[in-house]
């Protein structure tokens, strides 16, 4: 399944989260003579159908057998990729769905006005360390900064390591259907020992709101946090201001130890 395709003899861009298909034309006279007027994938160049899925999902459908790696996305793949398409457009990003350069593809990139470019990469399917690794290493190389979106629980080897954002499709709160972070972001807490600011890292009130969560990455809000342990990869994402502050004061603790010291020293 696809959000996008290559559309008539000039290859126009098919774009289903764009009023229009970005287009021009409705998605009614695209399915209906699809096969007819050459809608093509833009990954494999497989003629291409427009259907709708069972819970209502427009989407671009291979033919079976298809070994493009857009042919058997699910359903949850659409759901994202257009929420994330969503919050970026909002944003005032320009964006585009299923973007592919030469060694590496976006599910959405995103491009800022100054040029910074993100790429939101959604993974449903299990991934080695060494995988994860080896695709960010090619995101950076292009200088592209790189988000992952993770399905399923907070447990996978390769999430930490890379700062993927684990998301679910229900709110474990309500059960309600909805997008929710519940593993990726951390926040920072001072606290006070004998006179001195301490601070730490702790676990935020989770379930986030994916949407809130993007949006903040967007405009700045939400950064990446390095730990040397990983190589200095991105381990979580914070607040900015958190990780500023939080790189003046430091933990705290060595101030206290050497205070402890002294002490210990002139007491002898």
């Amino acid at each position: 399944m696809g959000l996008t395709a290559a559309y008539g003899p000039d290859g126009q861009i098919v774009d289903l989260t764009l009023p229009g298909l970005g287009i021009g034309v409705s998605f009614e006279a695209v399915s209906h003579n699809s096969l007819g007027t050459g809608l093509h994938c833009r990954v494999c160049r497989s003629p291409l159908r427009a259907s709708v899925t069972a819970r209502g999902h427009r989407h671009f459908a291979h033919p079976v057998g298809s070994g493009c790696p857009l042919a058997g996305d699910s359903t949850e793949y659409l759901e994202l990729a257009a929420a994330l398409a969503r919050c970026s457009r909002a944003c005032g990003w320009h964006t585009e769905l299923e973007h592919s350069a030469a060694d590496w593809f976006a599910d959405v990139l995103s491009t800022a006005a100054d040029g910074r470019r993100i790429a939101w990469l959604i993974q449903l399917d299990r991934q080695t360390p060494e995988q994860a690794a080896d695709r960010t290493r090619r995101y950076r190389s292009a200088d592209v900064e790189c988000v992952w979106i993770a399905v399923g629980d907070d447990d996978a080897a390769w999430h930490r390591p890379h700062g993927a954002l684990v998301v679910t499709p229900v709110h474990p709160g309500t059960g309600d259907r909805g997008w929710t972070v519940i593993g990726g972001c951390r926040k920072h807490r001072v606290t006070i020992e004998e006179g001195v600011q301490r601070g730490a890292w702790a676990d935020v009130d989770w379930p986030l709101e994916l949407d809130a969560i993007a949006r903040a990455i967007l405009r700045g809000q939400l950064v990446p946090h390095p730990q040397q342990r990983y190589g200095g990869l991105p381990w979580w994402w914070v607040r900015a201001d958190e990780r500023a502050h939080a790189s003046r004061i430091g933990t705290g603790i060595e101030d206290v130890r050497a205070k402890r010291t002294r002490s210990a020293g002139l007491s002898r």
